[in-house]
């Protein structure tokens, strides 16, 4: 039984690529960038931590404590720690799907 991977563009990719580099027609939603702002990483607030997928537990504040903990995790063997403050991009995008 042939899966649907063996026909069509996908059938023409040879080996595992990184999703960066995904062709446009095997992405499933596109979006168009509303904002692109520059500020520091602590003026994020919880409702911001929310929208980047972080929930807030109990009616606090821990989706934004949960972010800037994950942000360590990442970054803090970088030099750029939560308590650094870095400059971040914070880039908006539209709900709506772009055809």
């Amino acid at each position: 039984k042939s899966t649907p991977l063996e026909h069509g563009p996908a059938a023409k990719v040879k080996a595992w690529t990184p999703s960066i580099h995904m062709p446009d027609w095997a992405a499933r939603i596109r979006r168009r960038v509303v904002s692109v702002t520059v500020e520091r990483l602590q003026d994020i607030t919880v409702q911001d931590a929310v929208r980047e997928g972080f929930s807030t537990r109990h009616g606090g504040t821990d989706a934004r404590n949960d972010f800037l903990c994950a942000w360590d995790d990442i970054y803090m063997n970088r030099g750029m720690a939560s308590t650094v403050n870095p400059w971040v991009w914070r880039i908006e995008f539209s709900k709506e799907n772009v055809p």
